[in-house]
């Protein structure tokens, strides 16, 4: 992807439109998986004052709150009762051009050299079941997921994921947890660690050992908690502790 980018290769456009295309295909097996497992446990208790984030393109996440009827607001970055908020730095197979495939007219809108960004202006989220026809006539503005390398350059809607960045910050800057899940922590995506470690709060780490994990446990120190290797082993862990705050 770095090399398509330094090349201003106009297949980079397709590769992330195929990208998006098939993460959009990504559905959850069952209803009882571990993030509807972790929402059932948050409750509507933690669920008021919790703010997620994803580093993940599907949206398997969403859709498992869809079937509790829990919508998602994308955007906010702010509790609200009722409502999933969900970041995802990264971008998301879903996240378009505001208004891509109707005919209306764009404001506030610049399309630069494909180095630096192919559309930036306003995005919208689609449900997943739509991205396949809105690309169905063949190329388009790419959906808003970021590029695989270092740093996860945005190259559609660069400013709006930006924000979203921000809302990340801004939230880490006041949480009292922290409970990043399968992540691997890379150091040089500073946007998605760098709060965490310059927070106060505790991390309830769930994975770790890849990547510089052993680097971020020595700069968190004893608020690095270890609860688990995997997801399903942290589950009930994570409901205990949950208990212990309210």
């Amino acid at each position: 992807m770095e090399i398509l980018r330094e090349k201003n290769d106009e297949r980079l456009q397709i590769l992330l439109t195929d990208m998006a295309l098939y993460f959009a295909e990504f559905t959850p097996a069952s209803a009882e998986n571990q993030y509807g497992k972790l929402v059932d446990l948050l409750g509507q208790d933690h669920l008021a004052s919790t703010v997620f984030a994803s580093l993940n393109y599907d949206c398997l996440f969403e859709l498992t709150a869809g079937s509790r009827h829990l919508p998602v607001n994308y955007w906010l970055g702010t509790p609200l009762s009722g409502v999933i908020s969900l970041l995802k730095l990264h971008g998301s197979c879903n996240f378009v051009m505001q208004g891509l495939g109707t005919n209306i007219r764009m404001t506030d809108v610049t399309m630069s050299q494909i180095g630096v960004a192919f559309y930036e202006g306003p995005l919208e989220a689609r449900h997943p079941t739509e991205i396949a026809s809105l690309y169905a006539n063949g190329p388009s503005m790419p959906p808003a997921i970021s590029l695989y390398t270092t740093g996860k350059a945005s190259m559609t809607g660069p400013s709006a994921i930006a924000a979203v960045r921000e809302k990340w910050a801004a939230w880490v800057g006041q949480a009292d947890v922290i409970l990043p899940i399968g992540a691997r922590v890379v150091l040089a995506d500073h946007h998605v660690w760098e709060p965490m470690v310059e927070s106060q709060a505790d991390v309830w780490f769930v994975g770790g050992s890849e990547g510089d994990f052993d680097t971020l446990r020595q700069q968190l120190g004893p608020r690095l908690i270890e609860l688990a290797g995997s997801f399903d082993e942290a589950v009930p862990i994570i409901g205990r502790r949950l208990r212990l705050l309210r």
